[in-house]
């Protein structure tokens, strides 16, 4: 795998123009690597050649820090380099980042080899020892040994017995036995075959019944005698609603006047409206709901004023991270009790008997 200097080279942004120049001399190049969160310190004598700062694999994702580097080293003085967002941004959102710094430090001269010096052994001071030279004895000669060959007896050759022949074993042959006789099974009879003869039974008796006819069926008559209609009461016709008069029929133009269309503020209102509706309960309709406004506390301080439809989607909010969660904890618990004080305070109704029990109560909700 390639490192990012070689990277920028290859794609003709070389760091050279950026980094600082490496004078002549012997020089040994490394690259100083750390993860985010993390520094690095800059040697003493360090020459930086370029810096680079983001995916440690797919340098594209990444940017060339070599100035700022270099000023943070050169201008402030700064002997250690972070590796954070704060110092070199996000150059690419959601990637694992590392700050990689190439510098030249110099090769440190070898040092003279001294030759080894010789061990020095101190003998102690002892008296002289006389040299003692021995007297040459002569040697007396004797004469050489004589040797005597000794001649070996020869021994007969050891005579060869033949061993006698066994006679071979008798072949007694076996008896041929006879044969065994074949014997013939009989022949059994076949069996009769009896062949019974079944009864004809008689033929069925083919019956005809003739079904009677029903009665002709009278007709109907065309004409219905007329009904008399029943005479309609003059005063009250139904029992939940005021009297009517009855009055004599002018002929005039009828004018209906318009009657006033509601528009629920929210789908919840409308069921309600449309509930009472089917109860037969007189309902009306506060005008001024959709711009009320009611304080709601808040269970950590303070509070605000919201409007009914802001109470209902925070309700909302805070019955789906019930069902995503399982339950509330404690502040989400006294948040909805707030809410919910709230909102039966601006729902209609409240002052058609209040309470759970009234027809503005939200027990339903």
């Amino acid at each position: 795998m390639t490192d990012f200097y070689t990277y920028y080279e290859s794609i003709g942004k070389s760091l050279t123009r950026s980094g600082e120049a490496v004078p002549a001399g012997s020089f040994e190049f490394k690259i100083l690597k750390c993860e985010d969160n993390e520094f690095i310190d800059i040697p003493d004598g360090a020459i930086i050649m370029g810096a680079y700062w983001g995916d440690p694999k797919l340098f594209k994702k990444g940017k060339d820090i070599t100035k700022k580097v270099i000023s943070r080293v050169r201008d402030e003085n700064h002997t250690r380099i972070f590796a954070n967002e704060e110092w070199w941004g996000d150059p690419w959102f959601g990637t694992r980042k590392t700050l990689q710094i190439k510098v030249a430090l110099p090769k440190k001269a070898p040092d003279s080899v001294k030759p080894p010096i010789a061990p020095v052994n101190a003998t102690p001071a002892t008296a002289p020892v006389a040299t003692v030279v021995p007297t040459a004895t002569p040697s007396t000669t004797y004469p050489a040994a004589a040797v005597t060959a000794t001649a070996r007896p020869a021994y007969p050759a050891a005579a060869v017995t033949a061993r006698p022949a066994y006679p071979a074993a008798a072949v007694t042959a076996r008896p041929a036995y006879p044969a065994a006789a074949a014997t013939a099974t009989p022949a059994y009879p076949a069996a009769a075959m009896t062949t019974t003869a079944r009864p004809a039974y008689p033929a069925a008796v083919a019956t005809t019944t003739a079904t009677a006819a029903y009665p002709a069926t009278a007709a109907y008559p065309v004409a219905r005698p007329a009904v008399a209609a029943a005479p309609r009461p003059a005063g009250l016709i139904y029992p939940n609603r005021a009297a009517v008069v009855s009055q004599p029929v002018v002929s005039r133009p009828v004018v209906v006047a318009p009657r006033p269309v509601v528009v629920a503020p929210n789908p919840m209102m409308g069921r309600q409206i449309y509930g009472n509706a089917m109860m037969g309960r007189p309902f009306a309709v506060q005008q001024a709901v959709r711009s009320a406004t009611v304080f709601v506390s808040n269970p950590r301080g303070g509070g605000r004023q919201m409007t009914l439809m802001q109470i209902n989607q925070e309700i909302n909010q805070l019955q789906m991270r019930r069902r995503q969660q399982g339950r509330l904890f404690q502040w989400g618990q006294m948040r909805m009790r707030s809410l919910k004080m709230a909102r039966r305070q601006l729902r209609p109704g409240v002052g058609m008997g209040g309470g759970r029990a009234g027809y503005g109560a939200d027990a339903a909700w």
